[in-house]
């Protein structure tokens, strides 16, 4: 609706307006028709990952819950047709902060570019023009290495540890909620005068916004994680209006690509140019842009920073492909097309890069197999008419040409280390090396390598919940050459023990590029878990050559002297780890065991006292058995049960988890370790035994625990121990009978160890059958046998022996 002056509106309409949007666009409301400057005091830049237009309610979408954008829509002035430069994070902002599309500024992709310091940037500009600056970002993707963060008085790129379940994870992400406290905490001593950027990263892929957000759309997560982001939002502008006149603050709301939901057989983006990742939305509020207006005319991310920097008396900057969006706004300016591009095709697949122009009626791609859209006729893409309409295809291609011509050379800058790589490739990026050619129409056309991708977002969602063979599976059949398909299959393939198949490709990888930190990582990975120490050390030390912070590295050298019982270098390299990355969490987990295993408990639970929860489970239960052995029980539990929410131990380690963990009475805990490895190694006796054993103690499920513990018993051919849970299950069951003639079965051969609770099942079953003065004796002895507090069935035996203490009467005959 459109926003009228604040005495033509009804008290009852700027009641809803302020319960849908909160305090701050209340108030902004009520300033909205005030008279002031438009030169703002000051600017609030938000830009949300991966949002594409069609999904914000204001832009058309049904069913989406987004009253924070939708307000500042209906306050200021929408956009509706804005488009980004490039589907990629990196360089989409770094269009955002110099003016510049990214054939001008050079950065052409995630990870193997920075922006170089000949650029002036907005905020430089900003700064020079007397606003304070600070930027608070998402995610790893946008860190200060790669060049955005000059002009900034605080950068803030704190992303903390990732919590996700991926193999490779580093520091890679902080949801909405976070970002926003760190600016939220800012904004209380903040200047009256700042330009501020907030970046938020949460709709990206993998979609998973909190609990309450994606029990409210269910099968529509990635509009859970926008409601999220929208809340978040909410939030920001509340806190921002209480602390300043918003009539005086200029908001501009954004996106650096859209997503492309499996359209056009993309699952996500980066590798496509259509508009479902090329138009996003684009919201001004404030000084300058009031009214609620939609102009429809094309505008683009290299618009923003001239008009910021007109807007506030800036110096302008000298070269930019962006114009001043007042102008556009008022409906002065002449049609200008938008110009997108994708190398990422060529540096990460060895395909075709993809270059297009969109205007108001037409998308044109540059491709080995050329595209035209009318997407007035055909706004979903769908029917390429470049044949049918060979004028407008050579004059957009005409468009197209010339801007390649007039490109800046590639220049890649900034390669990663391994353990950077890593951060990126968590958050979806597949960040491939650059070379010096101008990437352009050589190799295949990416859209006849769809089913390449598919299989790689599909295989990279199994990676996420580490079912490695699947991952491989899906990726074994295709022929593709390229060096970074070959490192992400050899990966899965190491991942799931396949060595040999993962080091033939990820050889194969590196004769293409022989100095890339994340290739020679999988080889010494491989090598590492094989058993070639010497081969997997020679190729960490390499890596440290390359990259002395390398922490990963230094990390694996620990291991692998730790495997040779050399502490000392051990300790070494895993306190240089430290130092290279604090709080890293395998390095510290790793030294506070060796100290704990030397004996030294207080210096290791001082390391871990500050340090990020384990990596992974094993960690968790090497420490947690050392604690136990110490007689801390419940520390040992906690932090067993933190490492398990990283992953499922291997099925050998079972047993011992879940013997801590019913120590600290922990049974539904020890239930599940012992159902995850009966998936893992379905025929093993124990796994089932286990699963049987903790059902009968928790009195779950007993129908499948008496099926289990007969084919236990069966297959281990009469263990006492299974023969006791056996009996235990048969007990539970009410089936006293079979429980005792069982657990006489077990004891005529059980051990110290199993000996006590087939007492206690005996003693059970007989008093059960009323043989009570035989259960008293019973009970008695396995009271006698087993160890004080060490089982979780000793409060039940002590309550039978309290009962049939006091009874003398003798024992009925047996029925």
């Amino acid at each position: 609706m459109r926003i009228h002056c604040a005495s033509r509106l009804h008290r009852g309409d700027i009641h809803a307006l302020r319960l849908t949007i909160g305090v701050a666009l209340g108030a902004m409301l009520v300033f909205a028709c005030a008279p002031a400057a438009e030169r703002p005091a000051r600017v609030v830049l938000v830009t949300i990952d991966t949002l594409r237009a069609d999904h914000v309610g204001v832009y058309g979408a049904k069913g989406a819950h987004t009253p924070t954008l939708d307000a500042l829509a209906q306050l200021g002035v929408r956009f509706d047709a804005a488009f980004s430069p490039v589907p990629l994070t990196l360089p989409s902002h770094a269009t955002l902060m110099t003016g510049l599309d990214p054939d001008r500024h050079g950065v052409r992709h995630n990870a193997v570019f920075t922006l170089a310091p000949t650029f002036p940037t907005l905020a430089e500009r900003m700064r020079e023009a007397g606003f304070g600056t600070a930027a608070f970002v998402g995610a790893f993707v946008l860190d200060q290495r790669f060049g955005l963060a000059r002009g900034f008085d605080r950068y803030d790129d704190q992303i903390g540890e990732r919590r996700s379940g991926t193999a490779v994870v580093g520091f890679a992400e902080r949801n909405a909620g976070e970002v926003v406290d760190a600016f939220l905490a800012w904004l209380e001593g903040a200047p009256d005068h700042f330009f501020a950027w907030v970046h938020v990263y949460d709709p990206h892929a993998t979609y998973d916004p909190p609990a309450g957000f994606s029990l409210g759309f269910p099968g529509r997560l990635y509009d859970g994680e926008i409601a999220y982001v929208d809340a978040q939002l909410g939030r920001l502008l509340e806190a921002l209006g209480r602390r300043f006149d918003p009539a005086e603050t200029l908001i501009i709301v954004t996106a650096d690509h859209g997503e492309s939901l499996g359209e056009h057989g993309e699952p996500t983006h980066s590798y496509s140019l259509y508009d479902a990742t090329q138009r996003i939305p684009m919201i001004w509020s404030g000084p300058g842009f009031r009214g609620g207006r939609v102009v429809p005319d094309v505008v683009q991310l290299a618009d923003v920073a001239p008009t910021l920097l007109a807007m506030s008396g800036a110096t302008p900057f000298a070269e930019t492909n962006g114009r001043d969006l007042r102008s556009v706004a008022r409906g002065g300016a002449p049609a200008q097309p938008a110009y997108s591009e994708t190398l990422a095709t060529h540096f990460d697949y060895g395909w075709s890069a993809l270059f297009s122009v969109r205007n108001e009626q037409w998308r044109y791609i540059r491709a080995p197999q050329p595209e035209l859209y009318d997407v007035r006729a055909d706004p979903g893409e769908r029917r390429n008419i470049a044949a049918e309409k060979p004028d407008v295809t050579r004059e957009l291609e005409a468009w197209i040409e010339a801007r390649r011509t007039s490109a800046r050379p590639l220049d890649a800058r900034g390669g990663l280390s391994a353990d950077e790589r890593a951060r990126l490739q968590a958050l979806g990026y597949v960040a491939g090396a650059a070379n010096a050619q101008n990437a352009d129409l050589a190799g295949p056309d990416p859209k006849q390598r769809l089913a390449v991708l598919q299989a790689l977002d599909r295989a990279g969602t199994l990676g996420t919940s580490r079912r490695w063979a699947e991952a491989h599976a899906l990726l074994a059949p295709f022929e593709e050459t390229g060096a970074m398909f070959l490192s992400i299959r050899a990966s899965f393939a190491v991942n799931a023990g396949y060595f040999d198949v993962g080091e033939r490709d990820i050889r194969a990888a590196l004769e293409a590029e022989p100095d890339r930190p994340d290739y020679l990582t999988i080889l010494a990975i491989a090598l590492e878990r094989r058993g070639d120490d010497a081969g997997a050390s020679a190729l960490y030390h390499r890596l440290l050559e390359i990259d002395p912070q390398d922490a990963s590295a230094s990390t694996a050298l620990g291991r692998i002297a730790e495997g040779h019982r050399d502490l000392p270098e051990a300790e070494r390299q895993y306190r240089r780890a430290i130092e290279q990355r604090p709080g890293s969490a395998e390095p510290i987990w790793r030294l506070a065991a060796l100290r704990m295993e030397r004996g030294d408990l207080a210096i290791g639970e001082a390391l871990l006292a500050e340090a990020p929860d384990p990596p992974d489970p094993i960690l968790a239960l090497r420490v947690a058995a050392i604690e136990v052995d110490a007689g801390s029980t419940e520390s040992a539990n906690a932090k067993l049960e933190k490492g398990l929410a990283k992953g499922d131990l291997p099925a050998s380690l079972a047993p011992a988890a879940a013997t801590i963990l019913e120590m600290g009475g922990r049974l539904a805990v020890a239930l599940r370790v012992y159902e995850s490895a009966l998936v893992a190694a379905p025929d093993a006796w124990e796994m089932k035994n286990g699963v049987a054993w903790y059902s009968s103690l928790l009195g779950r499920d007993l129908d499948r625990a008496l099926e289990l513990a007969q084919q236990a018993s069966r297959e281990s051919k009469g263990n006492p121990a299974v023969l006791d849970t056996l009996a235990s299950v048969q007990l539970r069951r009410a089936e006293p009978k079979a429980a005792l003639a069982t657990a006489e079965r077990g004891l005529a051969k059980a051990d110290d160890a199993s000996r006590p609770h087939l007492l206690f099942v005996r003693a059970a079953a007989l008093r059960a059958l009323g043989r009570r003065a035989e259960a008293r004796r019973g009970v008695e002895a396995a009271l006698a046998d087993a160890a004080t507090g060490a089982a979780a069935w000793r409060a039940e035996a002590e309550a039978l022996a309290g009962e049939l203490s006091s009874d003398t009467s003798p024992s009925p005959s047996p029925p």
